[in-house]
Order: C-alpha cells, then sequence, then structure tokens
C-alpha cells in the first residue's frame, strides 16, 4: 500500500496564547491523521511560547519553533522558515485565532490530490470572538464555470487562507511565499505565483475569526487594497492580461470602501486636502452614491472643526 500522504501545518503566532489553543485543539480533532504542525512563534512577549510547547508535550506532532520579532511585514519570510522545517507534501495554512472542523482535512484532501492541484481552498464561515456565526452567508460562494485564476487576478473574490491546501512542490517552484514592499501581506502574491490549476470545494470546512470592532485599521485597509491592485497589474504585465480588465466590480467596491476609510481617518486628523483627493478616486472608481456620501461626511467634519477653532476665539 502506498504511504498515506503527509500534510504540513504552518503557523505563524505571535501574542495570541488562549486563542492559539483553540486552533491547536480544533487540528488536534481532524479525523485525518497524517498531519504535522510546524508552528513559529514570532517572539511573543506573553505565554505563547509555552502554550506551544504544552501541545508539543502532549501531541510529537506538533514542532514549535522560535524566532526573534520580525511582524507582519517579514510574514513571507517566517513561513519560509516553517516551510524549510516541514516534511509534508501538502501544505496547509492556520490563521492562530482561526477553528478548523473536524473533517477539514478528511473531506479536503482526496479533492485535492484527486484534482491534481496546485491549489485548493473550500469555505469558511465567519464567527465572532466566541465563535458563534455571524450573519454572513460562508464564503466564498463561486459559480462552478468561475475561471478561479483570472477571477482572483481582478480581485473578484479572496481565497481564505484557512482553507488552502497547497502542492509543496509547486510552491516551492514558485518560490516559496510571497511578499511585496508595497503590500503588508503574503496570501495574495503567494497564490498568484503558485497558479493553476486551482479547485474549489463549495463546503464549509473552516471558521474564520472577526474581531471588533474592526479587524483592520483604516490605514492598512487602503494599503491592502491597492496593494493587491498594483500586484495584480505587475502580474498582468508579464502575462499579457489586458489590465483594462483587471478593474472587477468587487475590486472597485474594495477600492471605493477603502478610499472612503482614508477619507474619514484623514478628516478626522483635519487633512482635507487629502481626504478630497480621496474622494476623488472614489468618483474616478464610478460609485457616485459613495463618492456623496463621502463628500457630506468631509463636510460635516470641517464644519465641526470650523465651530469648535470658532468657539477657541470667543
Amino acid at each position: 500500500m502506498p504511504e498515506p500522504v503527509q500534510v504540513s501545518i504552518l503557523i505563524a503566532t505571535y501574542n495570541r496564547a488562549s486563542l492559539l489553543t483553540q486552533s491547536l485543539s480544533s487540528i488536534l480533532g481532524q479525523t485525518y491523521p497524517h498531519w504535522e504542525v510546524v508552528l513559529v512563534d514570532d517572539g511573543s512577549s506573553d505565554n505563547t511560547w509555552e502554550v506551544a510547547c504544552a501541545f508539543a508535550t502532549r501531541d510529537a506532532r506538533i514542532r514549535p519553533l522560535h524566532q526573534e520579532h520580525r511582524g507582519l511585514a517579514h510574514f513571507a519570510e517566517t513561513y519560509n522558515f516553517a516551510l524549510a522545517q516541514a516534511k509534508g507534501s501538502v501544505i496547509a495554512m492556520m490563521d492562530d485565532d482561526d477553528l478548523w472542523l473536524p473533517e477539514r482535512l478528511a473531506k479536503h484532501l482526496p479533492f485535492h490530490l484527486a484534482g491534481g492541484y496546485a491549489l485548493s481552498f473550500a469555505q469558511c464561515q465567519a464567527v465572532d470572538e466566541k465563535t458563534q456565526p455571524l450573519e454572513q452567508q460562508l464564503y466564498p460562494v463561486l459559480n462552478p464555470a468561475t475561471d478561479l485564476y483570472v477571477a482572483l487576478l481582478r480581485g473578484e473574490y479572496w481565497i481564505p487562507t484557512i482553507t488552502t491546501l497547497i502542492s509543496r512542490t509547486r510552491l516551492e517552484a514558485a518560490g516559496g511565499f510571497q511578499q511585496r514592499p508595497y503590500l503588508p501581506a503574503y496570501d495574495y502574491p503567494t497564490w498568484l505565483a503558485v497558479g493553476e490549476p486551482m479547485g474549489f470545494l463549495p463546503l464549509n470546512l473552516a471558521l474564520r475569526r472577526i474581531h471588533s470592532p474592526q479587524q483592520i485599521t483604516n490605514k492598512s485597509a487602503l494599503e491592502l487594497a491597492l496593494g493587491a491592485y498594483r500586484h495584480a497589474i505587475e502580474v498582468a504585465e508579464r502575462s499579457g492580461f489586458p489590465k483594462a480588465r483587471l478593474l472587477s466590480e468587487n475590486r472597485r467596491n474594495n477600492l471605493a470602501h477603502a478610499y472612503h476609510l482614508a477619507a474619514a481617518q484623514a478628516g478626522n486628523e483635519g487633512k482635507f486636502g487629502q481626504a478630497l483627493d480621496y474622494c476623488r478616486e472614489i468618483a474616478w472608481l464610478g460609485r457616485p452614491y459613495l463618492f456623496a456620501r463621502c463628500l457630506a461626511m468631509l463636510t460635516y467634519k470641517f464644519g465641526q472643526r470650523t465651530l469648535r477653532y470658532a468657539a477657541s476665539l470667543v
């Protein structure tokens, strides 16, 4: 009989002791037993390292590693460090605050192998900090006829990191995990570098935790949206894909909302010239309703600031 396929689960963690406990417990609960965890503690200042070592004592399939704090800007390097220690032929990712359902690997791995995919992914359910389901549909929901690579390049959807499976040989051939100085994320460049064939399994296999009140700052929201678009342009230029097709409706919406958040932040800081520039970008993206909301918001903020200044003169 052939040897069972080994899945290497890579985790990068930082100051997430309590949530990491839940994430690792969900891996221990997998019905598919042939896995290992390569966990990199990115120089945590809490007891994350102690938690990781306790789990390693409990199950030898969990291997914790430690490094000095590198941060989000070096996440690709951290994951490549983990990849170099991994033994499996299939690579999976686990965010240190999310959860897998018990049959995540048992249901996904046969699909991935049968399709001969370089990268495949499934759906996930958004949950709150107490793992209660949020009123959102499973993500993503894609038409079976969707060209997954082209749709990803055009920004029509994003791939949940916690539901990916990647061929190790294809990942290494692509140069490992990727990151760009202008894009504070490693996943989008990596998925595009690994490339086709890609597969989508329309089953909910994971729980993605949404932290309140806001998962990312207004500034980073714009950096992510603009960085992903810039990287898509670079990929399109190399491949000959028409750049005009990169602005899908979903990407226009993401960019417009990111500009709106950034305009609000700039208005709060009194940078109204910059905020108006952001509003103009919303108009260029063809979102007149959001443009009007942006102008109304800035008019109100400017009025409030003027009134406070006038009151200070009395």
